[in-house]
């Protein structure tokens, strides 16, 4: 690998950090906007099977959207300075992450319903730790 080769693990993982961010926010302030409007509990109260899905889900409170937000917007920045070689980047992902979590556990959310992020971080996380990346950040 030359001195500036970006191991395509770190690309990868950056650009699925930056297509998923941008959705994530998307989907936070269109959920934000259907509890807010009431649409979120008519779904609830038209639907059974909605009902039954959401039935130990908390409602998510503003504090906590705008928490995961920020978490989420600083995953998206983490990684477009990973992008740039930056180590700081993949820190600013970690943070990111472990913030999100963390919120998600202060809110009450089931840890049932944390698993499948927690295993696609995980899997994430090893390809930003593997010995090239580290070698990649390293330099820089």
């Amino acid at each position: 690998m030359s001195d500036d080769a970006r191991p395509k693990s770190v690309t990868i993982v950056a650009w699925i950090f930056i297509v998923l961010g941008v959705i994530g926010i998307f989907s936070v302030v269109k959920g934000y906007q259907s509890i807010a409007s009431g649409e979120f509990d008519r779904q609830i109260a038209a639907d059974a099977r909605i009902a039954a899905m959401v039935k130990d889900m908390p409602r998510p409170t503003l504090a906590a959207m705008l928490g995961s937000t920020a978490m989420i917007a600083l995953e998206v920045v983490g990684a477009v300075l990973m992008l740039k070689g930056q180590k700081l980047g993949r820190t600013l992902i970690v943070v990111g992450v472990v913030g999100t979590l963390l919120i998600s556990l202060v809110n009450g959310t089931p840890f049932r319903f944390m698993i499948p992020s927690l295993v696609i971080n995980a899997i994430l996380f090893f390809f930003l730790f593997r010995p090239s990346a580290n070698e990649y950040f390293n330099r820089r």
